[in-house]
């Protein structure tokens, strides 16, 4: 019983490492955030450059990029998701054709950064609407069994290059994921 209670505490406590405040808004930076979402396209977002920012390699989580301070609003044709590690929901998104894809990630409502932030309900609502559509899972992802678009709104997050399933070219993810509609 104790080693559940340990595992449940570790669950909530633990949100990931490399610049996790930024992830889920409870950074100090995170109030000057704009989260009336600008529309974008997925080629727009893809054409946005890489940051090879210093913050990016050292995990710094008091300091974010000038295009971290936006929230946007893209059509998506979503792949397939996973339970990451720290327990965000990794979304893989597509344009219309499944030939670009980036990463949308909704982050784990009951950790410490996630309450903090204000943002829990939001991003259990997210997880919520992903739970409800139907997949299949292979190997560890849960692949969509239809195909549909999604509309999903989330602040601009540049992430380090590491050859995650998705990532895109720039390094650019919807980080966190605010809300999602159809």
């Amino acid at each position: 019983m104790l080693l559940f209670k340990l595992i449940f505490l570790f669950q909530i406590l633990y949100c990931g490492t490399e610049r996790s405040a930024v992830k889920h808004l409870s950074d100090p930076a995170a109030t000057l955030v704009n989260l009336t979402p600008v529309s974008i396209t997925i080629d727009s977002l893809l054409s946005l450059p890489y940051s090879n920012h210093e913050i990016l390699f050292h995990g710094n989580n008091l300091f974010r990029l000038p295009d971290e301070y936006r929230t946007y609003i893209i059509k998506v044709y979503p792949k397939c998701w996973s339970l990451e590690n720290d327990n965000d929901y990794h979304l893989v998104c597509c344009d219309s054709f499944y030939k670009r894809t980036f990463i949308a990630e909704i982050p784990d409502p009951n950790c410490t950064e996630s309450i903090r932030s204000g943002h829990s309900e939001e991003f259990r609502s997210c997880r919520r609407q992903i739970d409800s559509i139907q997949f299949v899972t292979f190997r560890g992802r849960n692949f969509f069994r239809f195909r549909f678009y999604l509309l999903i709104t989330g602040v601009l997050f540049h992430d380090k290059i590491h050859k995650s399933l998705g990532q895109s070219k720039n390094g650019i993810e919807l980080h966190p994921v605010l809300s999602i509609g159809y």
